[in-house]
């Protein structure tokens, strides 16, 4: 699970208080290492949409980028392209006003994140059309799903995939809970709304990918990882 590929920010604070978010800020440099070394121990890189797949080689391994930050295009998807790995970006549909990081049901906001360039509709289609990434549902607001009622997050859930589908002319089969928030009644509403799997922040893998495919585990890549933390995530996943 990554965010943005970008260079860290200098230490400061924003207008609501919080510190930089350096941690979701992995530097191309260290993005193209991590790439270089699952190559170098045999892993095959996937999409969202093989993960149920019966016969994934033991090394797989899903490159997944949350919300739809522009250095995804300008700094992830040169590193993917050079050594043709794929990638699955979770889009926010609403993400080109300066709010969409704004929790809908508690009205906070991170002001950082609503202060960064977000993916454009023609670097979306660059990326869709190279056939290395594929695009993921992220709802529509990048809402709080636990805090809603559950027809708004029914519709948060169902209207992403709908927009993805007619913007870019693709499938949308798996999704990203916002915020790492879910309950039961939110992986009822992503299955009735058609997603094949679905993404959490829970740390770890799955063994079993059927009988978790709408609760599945992530292992978080930090901008703050060293290559060799980066590597025991890898090896160790939830034991880590």
């Amino acid at each position: 699970m990554y965010h943005m590929i970008a260079e860290r920010l200098p230490r400061r604070y924003y207008s609501d208080g919080q510190k930089v978010k350096n941690f979701l800020r992995v530097e191309p440099e260290a993005f193209e290492a991590q790439v270089i070394w699952l190559k170098d121990n045999g892993f095959s890189f996937f999409t969202m949409s093989d993960v149920l797949r019966e016969d994934l080689p033991e090394r797989s391994v899903f490159l997944t980028f949350d919300d739809g930050f522009a250095d995804n295009y300008l700094h992830a998807f040169p590193i993917l392209k050079k050594h043709n790995v794929s990638a699955t970006v979770y889009l926010v549909t609403n993400r080109f006003e300066r709010n969409w990081s704004t929790d809908r049901a508690t009205s906070l906001e991170s002001a950082e994140l609503n202060d960064q360039d977000m993916l454009s509709h023609e670097q979306v289609i660059e990326m869709v059309n190279s056939g290395l990434v594929e695009l993921g549902g992220h709802t529509l607001d990048h809402a709080r799903l636990t805090c809603v009622s559950g027809s708004e997050a029914f519709e948060q859930i169902l209207a992403s995939k709908l927009e993805i589908e007619r913007l870019y002319d693709v499938q949308c089969t798996s999704f990203a809970y916002p915020f790492g928030f879910y309950d039961d009644e939110c992986v009822s509403a992503v299955e009735r709304a058609g997603f094949k799997n679905a993404c959490t922040t829970d740390y770890g893998t799955d063994l079993n990918r059927a009988d978790a495919r709408f609760r599945l585990k992530r292992i978080m890549v930090s901008g703050n990882d060293s290559m060799k933390k980066f590597v025991r995530k890898i090896k160790l996943g939830d034991s880590c």
